[in-house]
């Protein structure tokens, strides 16, 4: 994005504007000419109370536009929101004028409303961002001649526009990227980046700082999205590239931050040497002399990497101090950063009492909107259960994070979750799943070769030292040789490979962990009441789920009655029972086993001509039954048939604890009274503070976030993914029923945080927008324990 001085002085000369308003507005343009921003953004501000008071628009217009850009200069984010939201307001209040229809003011538009997306994300406002990031999307197409039924941005789209527009077409390429990756849809963003960047060659290879900037940047992004989903080499790759690149321009600052970058990123891939340091020094040295804004970035990044060099207790005092300054230098973005690297060093230290810390920290970081940061948080967490002996929690805690990472897609951070499983396993006597767990390490690296061979050996380290604590020493040393020969023929460098020696096998003296303890708790049947009232030739459908939160495996039998049930096929963690109209009353038992930490979703099909009429419901009772405790737990599904789709469910929250590490699902199968392809807003709203996720029930990828369940997706923490052929102005997530039926399914899932309150029923209306407004097509029931 431009960030101009002296730009739209010619709109203005024109206007015959009191002098006046003339002369403060050339103050003005002169003192950030001098740049003294300071001084100049009071003056821009005069200039534009003297141009409504004289009625002239186009200098109204010309000194918020200043006005916003030099306090974005200024790091005043809300105030350079505040100005370009003034500009554009003016903007559209004088569409008649000559002036608002010239290009360069339309794509001055598009700029500020640039700026009102990062206003957005400073306050993590993801949802509203990415809104306005569309909207200067449709902008561009609208200034630029492309079509406009498209809501993004594609490659050749950029690369076949003038020189002076393919600048700001890659910026809202790159925009488009990261709010993908923010979502948890990296696969997607960076197939966009790297289509950007083959397009965008002849602008890589370019002189102009300006033409060249954002294509650079994409190569960046992309370098970063690559290192955080553990690709480290192709990461470095491109961070090398990138500082080739701009290595020409005058402006050092980016230079900078991409060269601490690279040494960052070397350094948790090979190690932090003494010229690593140095080098570290001497960049956080000139950015300090300059006075950059990425200092304080810079001071954790240069602590992360020193660290390397020092003692757990320095490590951890001077990660500390880290974080002392930047709360004493008011820096919110950095004390959160500070504060995780001392949370983590202390779990990793195995410090007791830190379940409270890492439920503040979740909680803090979905404030932010932060999802993709939340698979690393859950198994930091599970590596603090487990090493406190707390197993159950952990492998419950080590599944979420399975199942976040593999929704993402993020494919080499897989095999160790798999380890990290195997190992807790162990620990706890399950010699049988861990070893099942660990086979998953080789099925998935199998599946996914481009997985670096350095990431599969970090995960057998995992698997050797649960053997070596296990004391299951001749079958770690066999394992070692077999994975030190692995390493050698895939050329890892030697520092990885140490660990895999024999010698090592040989000097390990077996720990003590601690002892597993019975089993606490048993398997759950959830929702507990479900009432289902189909439309005249719908289905009733809906989900129940089976969830073992213990460490140990369970079986039992679900046992229910209906009109000829039969079981349908399912995935891995799924099945289906149908029921058949001419069927007869019949009993049906199904024998299963969970392992550790597992859940089954069971999928409820009632055909229409099985359908009792609402005043009549009929009723099935799901009783499963366990066989080691001979425990069991009822569920009960009421359905008919009417006039309104309506669907309910009570689900027990005390079942599984007051924990935003833990949610509770259900499925929702709405009626689109439309039938067709035709998206329609869908939402959730609860009466007390709770945060919602919404899920596509068949592919498992998440559609939206309410954090706060107001069913306002605009807010801290929230977002929704757009769909093509959406009502616009709707800020809500949407569904389609399709060309055959009416009905369409989403999961939700409910978590608590800090502010959801105890001993209480939260109730939960599930809306759909309709052509009157919002009408309720269902209620939920949570109830926590009295």
């Amino acid at each position: 994005m431009r960030l101009p001085c002296i730009a739209l002085v010619l709109v203005c000369l024109f206007t015959g504007a009191h002098a006046s308003t003339v002369e403060l507005y050339q103050k003005a343009v002169s003192l950030c000419s001098a740049k003294n921003d300071e001084a100049a953004l009071p003056v821009f501000l005069e200039a534009a109370e003297a141009a409504r008071n004289e009625g002239k628009a186009s200098y109204l217009f010309s000194a918020y536009y200043q006005a916003s850009f030099t306090a974005h200069r200024l790091s005043k984010n809300m105030e350079s929101m505040r100005y370009a939201g003034e500009a554009l307001l003016v903007a559209e209040q004088n569409r008649s004028g000559d002036w608002t229809r010239r290009r360069t003011n339309l794509i001055n538009e598009i700029e500020l409303i640039g700026l009102l997306e990062r206003g957005h994300g400073r306050l993590a406002q993801i949802g509203a961002a990415w809104n306005q990031h569309r909207r200067a999307v449709s902008r561009y197409r609208e200034v630029f001649g492309l079509p406009a039924d498209d809501r993004r941005l594609e490659p050749g789209d950029v690369a076949r526009m003038t020189v002076d527009a393919r600048p700001l077409g890659w910026r809202l390429i790159e925009r488009e990227a990261h709010y993908l990756h923010e979502t948890g849809q990296t696969t997607q963003a960076k197939s966009l980046l790297r289509s950007a960047i083959a397009a965008a060659e002849s602008d890589l290879d370019a002189r102009v700082h300006r033409q060249s900037f954002y294509p650079v940047k994409m190569v960046g992004s992309l370098a970063s999205m690559e290192g955080f989903t553990g690709y480290d080499q192709l990461s470095l790759d491109l961070l090398q590239k990138e500082k080739e690149l701009c290595k020409s321009w005058a402006d050092r600052s980016h230079l900078q931050r991409i060269e601490m970058n690279w040494l960052i990123n070397f350094a948790d891939l090979q190690g932090a040497n003494d010229e690593i340091v140095k080098r570290a020094d001497a960049v956080l040295a000139e950015a300090t002399a300059a006075g950059s804004i990425n200092v304080a970035a810079f001071k954790r990044m240069h602590t992360h990497i020193a660290a390397r060099h020092l003692s757990h207790e320095q490590r951890v005092a001077r990660l500390l101090a880290a974080a002392d300054e930047s709360r004493r230098m008011e820096n919110e973005e950095e004390h959160f950063f500070s504060s995780r690297d001392v949370l983590f060093e202390q779990a990793a230290r195995n410090r007791p009492g830190l379940d409270g810390e890492f439920h503040a920290f979740l909680n803090q970081t979905r404030l932010q909107g932060n999802l993709r940061a939340e698979p690393r948080i859950y198994r930091r967490y599970g590596d603090w259960l487990r090493l406190q002996g707390r197993y159950a929690d952990a492998i419950r805690t080590y599944r979420q994070a399975l199942q976040l990472t593999l929704r993402f897609e993020w494919h080499p951070l897989v095999p160790q979750l798999y380890a990290k499983l195997g190992a807790t396993y162990l620990a706890d006597g399950q010699d049988e799943q861990a070893r099942a767990m660990w086979a998953e390490v080789a099925r998935y690296a199998v599946l996914h070769p481009d997985i670096p061979a350095v990431t599969i050996l970090s995960a057998r380290h995992i698997q050797l030292h649960a053997l070596l604590r296990a004391g299951l020493l001749a079958e770690a040393a066999l394992f070692a040789q077999e994975w030190y020969r692995y390493g050698v023929a895939q050329q890892v460098p030697s520092r990885s490979l140490a660990p895999f020696e024999p010698a090592v096998v040989k000097a390990y003296k077996p720990g003590t962990n601690p002892a597993a303890g019975a089993a606490s708790k048993h398997v759950l049947l959830h929702p507990t009441i479900i009432t289902t009232v189909a439309l005249p030739e719908q289905d009733a459908v809906t989900a129940v789920y089976l969830l073992n939160p213990d460490s140990k495996p369970a079986s039992g039998t679900l046992a229910m009655r209906g009109p000829g049930p039969r079981v349908l096929d399912g995935g891995k963690d799924q099945l289906g029972i149908s029921f058949s109209v001419a069927g007869p009353e019949k009993s049906l038992a199904l024998p299963l086993s969970l392992g550790g930490g597992d859940f089954v979703k069971i999928q409820l099909v009632m055909p229409p001509g099985r359908l009792p009429a609402p005043e009549a419901p009929a009723t099935i009772h799901l009783v499963w039954t366990d066989d080691a405790t001979g425990q069991t737990r009822t569920m009960l599904w009421h359905y008919s048939q009417g006039g309104t789709a309506v669907n309910a469910s009570v689900l027990e929250a005390a079942q599984v604890g007051f924990n935003p590490f833990i949610g509770l699902p259900v499925q929702h199968s709405v009626h689109i009274p439309e039938a067709g392809e035709t998206p329609v807003a869908f939402r959730v709203r609860a009466s007390s503070p709770l945060r919602i996720e919404y899920l596509d029930s068949t592919t498992g990828r998440l559609l939206a976030v309410d954090n706060n369940g107001n069913g306002d997706f605009t807010e801290s923490g929230d977002f929704w993914t757009p769909v093509r052929g959406e009502k616009p102005g709707i800020s809500s997530p949407a569904l389609t029923a399709g060309k055959e039926t009416s009905t369409a399914t989403i999961e939700v899932w409910y978590f608590p945080n800090e502010t959801t309150g105890g001993d209480r029923e939260i109730e939960l209306s599930v809306e759909l927008h309709q052509p009157a407004g919002w009408q309720q097509q269902a209620i939920d029931r949570l109830t926590f324990a009295k």
